[in-house]
């Protein structure tokens, strides 16, 4: 990337939400808990969701077939968080 995610944030106080799945191999897992992390030192207001077994889409597979979804629990969870810090 041209510009990393924490600086692009820097121009916003905006709540973060970062759901990431760990079986993801377009970004690397990892990358989600250094943002995660860096946000935090920052004093932002963030909260990461790993979910186990899902790729980048937040699809599962087991041995080689699809197994279902976690998007919409990802997109329910960061919405209740949206609907939570709106109403502070």
């Amino acid at each position: 990337m041209a510009t990393s995610p924490v600086a692009l944030l820097d121009q916003s106080d905006a709540f973060v939400f970062i759901g990431q799945g760990l079986e993801d191999r377009a970004v690397d897992p990892s990358s989600a808990d250094v943002l995660y992390a860096q946000l935090l030192s920052k004093g932002r207001r963030v909260e990461q969701m790993l979910v186990e077994g899902a790729d980048h889409s937040f699809n599962r597979f087991e041995d080689g077939e699809y197994a279902g979804s976690d998007l919409s629990r990802v997109v329910k969870r960061a919405i209740d968080l949206m609907l939570e810090d709106e109403s502070r």
